[in-house]
C-alpha cells in the first residue's frame, strides 16, 4: 500500500492519519508515536504486509 498523507487527526490515545491511494481511494489508517512525529500533510507512506506504515 502507499499513499499520500490527506489529514491527521488524535483522537484519545490512537494516532490517525487519512491518506490517499494512487488510484484515489482514501483510507484511515493508524499510525505509532514515532512516525506521527515525523509526517506532515502531503508525505508520502509505505505499508507492507505484516510492517507499521513508514515514510517513502
Amino acid at each position: 500500500m502507499t499513499g499520500y498523507l490527506e489529514s491527521t487527526a488524535l483522537t484519545r490515545v490512537y494516532r490517525r492519519v487519512t491518506i490517499k491511494h494512487d488510484d484515489g481511494n482514501e483510507q484511515k489508517i493508524r499510525v505509532d508515536r514515532g512516525l506521527w512525529k515525523q509526517i506532515e500533510v502531503g508525505d508520502r507512506l509505505v505499508k507492507e504486509a505484516g510492517q507499521y506504515p513508514r515514510r517513502a
